[in-house]
């Protein structure tokens, strides 16, 4: 600690000897009433800078979902995506149980099975959020998005079940129809998927929580890649700058509470 005091520069020397006296106090304290008076001021302080700074990014979320409400419904989907992804995870559980149980054949067959079946259910879940009419912008976004960058970069698997659908000029690309081929992918896809289930299902008996699994993995990844695409690409600059300043400053302020109080965190997230 005195070689850090040597060390310092004049303009911090003051901050290095606060820190040094209440290290030994900090490192006690359980809560902020545990702090002496001086370290709690200096620690409410910097805790409000750190929190206004945060309260900025949030302005400008919301700031950014009053002008185009597709956003607003963009976050919504993302986060009923999340919550999809966790069931399917809690029962991804039992699967892995249920296929412990099967031989090495028996194994490959029902993975094989899960792939093909949930390259129906990609197909199914995007017919039916089509119809949702929140929805159906996003959808119709992501699908001209991905079908551009997979035109752009010549994707020859990507595009091949759809090749001779597209439109030779790209002004002739509107949303609509990005989002009718997608879906011709998506059916076509689900096609070769099916006659492939056949087979597979002459060979091993899928249960129907199997079933629900797949179904619902399906639904929030598909829910997921849809929303996220658009809340990414769509937000505006100043939430990225909003953003960007706050992890300058957080970087800045946040080692300075830790070293007054190096529980804040644990301590905030108990309250």
């Amino acid at each position: 600690m005195l070689r850090q005091i040597r060390r310092a520069r004049p303009y911090r020397l003051a901050l290095v000897l606060f820190v040094a006296a209440s290290m030994h106090n900090a490192a006690r304290a359980a809560t902020k009433d545990d702090l002496t008076p001086d370290a709690r001021q200096r620690f409410e302080q910097l805790r409000e800078e750190l929190r206004k700074v945060n309260e900025q990014v949030e302005d400008a979320k919301q700031r950014a979902y009053a002008e185009d409400p597709l956003l607003l419904r963009a976050k919504e989907g993302i986060d009923q995506s999340r919550k999809l992804q966790s069931e399917a995870g809690r029962e991804g559980a039992k699967v892995k149980q249920f296929l412990a149980d099967k031989g090495k054949e028996a194994r490959r067959a029902y993975r094989q099975w899960q792939s093909h079946y949930g390259e129906i259910q990609d197909y199914e879940s995007f017919e039916a959020a089509s119809q949702d009419l929140q929805l159906r912008p996003l959808l119709s976004f992501f699908a001209k998005s991905m079908l551009a960058e997979w035109k752009q970069r010549k994707s020859p698997n990507a595009l091949d079940l759809i090749r001779k659908d597209l439109p030779p000029n790209d002004a002739e690309f509107t949303s609509e129809r990005a989002l009718e081929l997608y879906s011709l992918l998506l059916q076509r896809n689900a096609g070769k998927a099916a006659t492939k289930l056949v087979e597979l299902e002459k060979q091993i008996s899928p249960p129907a929580s199997l079933r629900q699994h797949v179904k619902k993995r399906a639904r929030a990844g598909g829910l997921f890649i849809v929303c996220d695409t658009y809340h990414r690409l769509k937000m505006p600059e100043y939430v990225a700058q909003a953003k960007k300043e706050c992890k300058a400053k957080s970087n800045e302020l946040i080692p300075q509470l830790n070293q007054i109080w190096p529980g804040w965190e644990k301590a905030e997230v108990r309250e």
